[in-house]
């Protein structure tokens, strides 16, 4: 979806740095210019700070769809196992496990998934310092695009929401799942094009989405820079209770209190240190804990 420039709805403090940094010229680093022609962020996990949110409504979609990911699995060990396909859609990480699914029931799980996580990471935030980095790329020249392995209507659907709107102004274009073009190749092969083979400089938090990525980065000038944010198990304990809301928001017919919760002793949460060798072990030329490191490296 190509996205106009709406200043009007900018945030004050966004305003005035937009305006501030509206010299042509490109950043300064040691001197020299920084020349980044586009920047492709994923969405969840690098700039809004929902990882957690979708781990849950992953496992309390398969767990309410799926009977046999209910017979075989706690609602921990699905959480732990869409931690541990970061980078994958919904509809790949069910299809993944071991039960045997349809992909007519994986599909229903992935609707309903789509469903609570939508409505449960309404109230999400970006990372602190998410939006002020993709005003300062913008003003500097840089093309921002998102790159998600969501479908494209659901993407659309959240740049009208309230918090889809924080990032439009700064936005060329947001990237989905369409038919015959998805994240990975796709996406890189269409910006490729758009910025005729300058730098793209690839921001992901996924192994997945970095190995991915660094398998094909010379047919699409790509530069991975790895996003090591850890999850914790507050952030899970909150996100089960956005998540068991959203369900009964969505299935208000369904009864959801005779579930259990989640036991947080049966969490595996990586480390931020073990996240951050993860990405560089998958070929990341840096890592990053947060955007002001990031920066650091951009600027």
């Amino acid at each position: 979806m190509l996205l106009p420039n709406r200043r009007e709805i900018l945030p004050k403090f966004l305003c005035d740095l937009e305006m501030s940094l509206e010299d042509p010229r490109r950043p300064q680093k040691n001197g020299a210019n920084i020349d980044i022609a586009a920047t492709m962020w994923i969405r969840d996990g690098v700039l809004v700070d929902r990882m957690h949110i979708n781990a849950v409504a992953f496992a309390y979609a398969a767990y309410l769809t799926l009977e046999p990911a209910r017979m075989s699995a706690s609602l921990a060990e699905l959480v732990n196992f869409s931690l541990a396909k970061s980078g994958m859609s919904c509809l790949e990480k069910i299809l993944s496990l071991e039960i045997n699914a349809s992909l007519e029931d994986a599909q229903v799980a992935a609707r309903f998934y789509n469903q609570i996580a939508t409505e449960a990471a309404a109230s999400a935030s970006y990372f602190s310092g998410a939006l002020e980095t993709l005003c300062k790329l913008k003003a500097s020249g840089t093309k921002n695009f998102i790159t998600s392995a969501v479908e494209q209507q659901i993407l659309d659907q959240w740049l009208t929401s309230k918090q889809g709107l924080e990032a439009a102004p700064y936005l060329e274009e947001t990237l989905g799942r369409r038919n015959n073009f998805v994240k990975g190749a796709d996406h890189f092969e269409y910006v490729r094009k758009i910025v005729d083979w300058a730098p793209i400089y690839y921001i992901a938090d996924a192994e997945f989405e970095i190995k991915q990525a660094a398998s094909i980065k010379q047919a699409n000038n790509l530069v991975p820079l790895g996003f090591a944010h850890c999850t914790d198990s507050d952030q899970i304990r909150q996100a089960q209770s956005l998540v068991r809301t959203a369900c009964s928001v969505v299935a208000s017919q369904w009864q959801f209190a005779f579930l259990d919760t989640i036991d947080c002793n049966n969490l595996i949460l990586p480390t931020q240190e073990a996240i951050r060798e993860n990405l560089l072990k998958a070929g990341a030329v840096a890592v990053v804990a947060d955007f002001a490191e990031l920066a650091e490296y951009l600027f």
